[in-house]
């Protein structure tokens, strides 16, 4: 057991070693600590981090050698460079990262960024790092805890059975709370829709053979195959606007896209500040008329029967929102356009909107968009919808109430 004054001169020498890279906020050489300080490095793994470099020294001969450098970092300093990198190496690929990977990210950024070199570098010999640790343990735990520390900002989870660290994959929050991934039930739910019934016919089948179908699909959903009747049969329950379910017999039904469409379109409506817009999906999107009086009299009656009265569809919600409701755009939707001849006292259109109006979205294939539109603008027959909407009893009215708004009104017209 070290003299108690031994104990003092190492806990004098950690200060003086942490007050070191503080000063430098940067990795520094074990060598050059030991220059600056004196010693060979002794430090608090939770204070200071040790980072390992690994390099190639090659020689004129054609051969070459490899070695490891050891850099010191406090590790305060080391975790906001994680925590800015893993940002932005996700947000640039736009997908989950399993941590192996992420890892030779952090690697290469972290030679770069510090812009480190050999300690015997010189434009004469042929010597550069390869490789860096940057701080991260064999088995990955310390930066799983450092997730794990950081969940505003980042999310984890594993598809492997086997519980192999690396195969953890990463991705940003952000993505979860504006759509960009789907949680597991979402896209099972997908699968059970797209890979399995709508391939049947009739588009009807047994609850335990979807659940033998679905285990033979190559899905990523997150979580560990294989999925069980009673996971199936939970998201079939919680959502009833598109599957039929029988307990008694088992079977079950899918409800076609068109009946699905109206029904989940009638019951998701929202005010226009509680909706969220911030959604990179595609879908429809439908406004209903909930005000007292609708401002073209002869639709009066009409709408109140018929309380939508525009429907849109959209490749990325949160891209393409803002230019359909905006009253000021140099070509105009048709919606804010037949709206804004109708009104009266030159009334602001998204004042009006706000005060009269609900919207509410229906994330949908992409691929079945454009073939759902019309017939189910047909079906609806939204009174604002005219393009492509032969049946609109009120296309003639509105076109004459544009004609008359721009004659009045020429300097808002778009050649």
């Amino acid at each position: 057991m070290p003299e108690l004054s031994d104990i003092d001169k190492n806990n004098e020498y950690r200060k003086a070693v942490t007050k070191l890279l503080m000063s430098e906020k940067r990795p520094l050489l074990d060598l050059d600590i030991e220059h600056k300080i004196g010693r060979t490095i002794i430090t608090e793994k939770e204070i200071v981090a040790r980072i390992e470099c690994r390099y190639w020294k090659s020689y004129p001969t054609g051969t070459r050698t490899d070695g490891i450098d050891v850099y010191y970092m406090l590790r305060e300093d080391l975790e906001k460079f994680w925590l800015n990198e893993i940002e932005i190496v996700l947000d640039e690929l736009k997908s989950e990262m399993i941590l192996s990977d992420l890892t030779k990210k952090l690697s290469d950024s972290f030679i770069n960024y510090y812009a480190l070199r050999h300690n015997t570098y010189s434009q004469f010999e042929d010597i550069s790092y390869y490789k860096s640790n940057v701080g991260i343990q064999h088995s990955y735990e310390n930066l799983i805890g450092f997730i794990d520390n950081n969940k505003d900002k980042f999310y984890k989870k594993t598809d492997s059975i086997y519980g192999s660290n690396a195969l953890v994959k990463v991705g940003l929050k952000s993505w979860l709370e504006v759509g960009i991934f789907a949680n597991p039930q979402q896209i099972i739910k997908n699968e059970i829709i797209n890979s399995i019934l709508k391939k049947h016919t009739p588009p009807a089948l047994a609850l335990e053979n979807i659940t033998f179908r679905i285990n033979r699909l190559p899905i990523d959903a997150g979580i560990p195959k294989p999925f069980n009747n009673n996971l199936l049969e939970k998201i079939i329950l919680d959502d009833s606007d598109r599957f039929k379910y029988d307990r008694s017999t088992g079977l079950v039904e899918l409800i076609d896209d068109l009946t699905y469409l109206v029904s989940v379109i009638n019951k998701n409506q929202f005010l226009m500040k509680e909706f969220n817009f911030n959604l990179q999906k595609a879908g429809f999107l439908a406004f209903t008329f909930i005000g007292k009086i609708f401002p073209l009299k002869e639709a009066i009656d009409y709408v109140s029967t018929r309380p939508i009265i525009f429907i849109n569809t959209v490749k990325n919600l949160s891209n393409e929102f803002s230019s359909i409701i905006k009253e000021d755009n140099l070509f105009l939707n048709e919606f804010i356009e037949y709206l804004t001849a109708i009104l009266q006292n030159n009334t602001s259109v998204n004042d009006w909107i706000n005060e009269n109006l609900t919207v509410s979205f229906t994330e949908f294939d992409g691929d079945l968009i454009s073939k759902l539109r019309n017939p189910l603008i047909s079906k609806l027959s939204p009174i604002l919808n005219i393009s492509n909407n032969p049946g609109n009893l009120f296309q003639y009215t509105l076109k004459a109430k544009l004609e008359e708004y721009y004659n009045n009104n020429p300097d808002k017209k778009n050649f």
